[in-house]
């Protein structure tokens, strides 16, 4: 069986959580906790050491190019292609870690559709992992 992180599918899975609980009383912080969701579950897949840092959530661009060569050099990464966000939903190219930073009142009209989008990518990309025998109980 291949290396699996069960503490990033259990963080991600607790980001996409703790956001639909806020989107009523708080959507800029449940967009903040949202995009958090799908980049745990790509991290959680990797198994080359380096990897995770260097696909952080700061490399302003560069992130699509140390994805393509993680992928090439991680087979078991390769299996799990959709976990990035880059070009798969465009509500997910635009969040960023740093719109935590961002005015109070910024996120409201996205925060439903970034949520929405992020529980599906982690609940899609959990639904992989179950049916590839990584992950045979419920996650904490």
């Amino acid at each position: 069986m291949e290396k699996l992180n069960l503490s990033l599918v259990s963080a991600a899975v607790r980001h996409i959580r703790d956001a639909e609980a806020l989107l009523a009383s708080s959507p800029d912080q449940a967009w903040h906790l949202a995009g958090f969701g799908p980049e745990c579950m790509r991290k959680a897949v990797l198994t080359l050491p380096w990897a995770g840092k260097a696909l952080g959530h700061d490399l302003d661009g560069s992130e699509a190019v140390v994805l393509s060569l993680v992928l090439e050099l991680d087979p078991h990464a390769r299996r799990y292609q959709g976990t990035t966000r880059l070009g798969s939903h465009a509500i997910l190219d635009r969040w960023d870690v740093k719109h935590r930073y961002d005015q109070t009142g910024t996120w409201v009209q996205s925060a439903r559709e970034l949520v929405a989008t992020c529980s599906t990518e982690v609940q899609r990309l959990l639904a992989s992992i179950v049916a590839c025998g990584l992950l045979r109980s419920e996650v904490p």
